[in-house]
């Protein structure tokens, strides 16, 4: 179970990006057989404002912008999470989405 933290942003401690069926469930790198009743679960461990990124053969599959948030997936593929947080910078306070969390790979097949 590994991923890559800028922990300029914050530590990233509760991270955690999860597949889990009606029979299976494996953790960041690990494999298993995609069912149509599969799901992702992903936590970052933020209170707010981050963006959430589920990453399906390195294409956004889906995105949401809460802390924690469950993906369905039914197919096989090779799915990762890309975290960003979301800031207000100075001089103009524009938004930006700034590269916090990469996870590792899971592969369902």
């Amino acid at each position: 179970r590994s991923y890559s933290v800028v922990e300029g942003y914050g530590a990233g401690h509760g991270f955690s990006f999860d597949y889990a069926d009606d029979d299976t469930t494996v953790t960041m790198g690990g494999s298993a057989v995609a069912k149509s009743d599969g799901r992702v679960t992903v936590s970052t461990g933020a209170e707010e404002g981050v963006l959430i990124r589920l990453m399906k053969g390195g294409i956004i599959a889906a995105e949401s912008r809460s802390a924690e948030a469950t993906f369905n997936v039914a197919k096989p593929g090779v799915y990762r999470v890309e975290v960003f947080q979301i800031r207000r910078y100075l001089p103009l306070f524009q938004v930006s989405e700034r590269p916090w969390i990469i996870s590792n790979p899971i592969w369902l097949r």
